[in-house]
């Protein structure tokens, strides 16, 4: 009697939490300014860098921004 009972038990779809964008941010970079002129003690990112960082900081903003949730 109970093989029957289990038939006609509804199974719910497990819902996946997607945390990447509560694990990971946006990144910050340093370039140098007439405030903070970059020196051999003080080095600043390099422009490859800083273009790297917009690239990652674009894709983080398209699918972690509140705007960009669906």
């Amino acid at each position: 009697m109970f093989a029957i009972l289990s038939a006609c038990v509804t199974r719910e779809t497990p819902v996946i939490a997607d945390t990447s964008c509560t694990s990971f941010r946006a990144l910050s970079y340093a370039v140098p300014s007439r405030e903070r002129p970059e020196t051999a003690a003080n080095a600043f990112d390099t422009p490859q860098t800083v273009d790297e960082i917009q690239s990652h900081n674009a894709r983080w903003d398209a699918l972690c921004q509140p705007s960009a949730v669906r």
